[in-house]
């Protein structure tokens, strides 16, 4: 499905979700603060899966 976003770069943290399953690669993070990553949180336009799947959760 579709996420959202409005920068695709990064930097608006439009696309951000809590990683509930899984592992991803962030290419870029210009948005998110340390504590967030911490948590789980990822930018879904600057991530990509390094498992064969992946839960997203857009609401956390």
């Amino acid at each position: 499905p579709d996420v959202p976003f409005a920068c695709a770069g990064g930097v608006c943290g439009t696309c951000r979700a809590k990683l509930v399953e899984g592992e991803v690669d962030m290419a870029e993070n210009f948005a998110l603060e340390k504590d967030e990553i911490e948590k789980g949180y990822i930018l879904t336009c600057q991530s990509r899966p390094k498992t064969a799947s992946i839960k997203l959760d857009f609401d956390a």
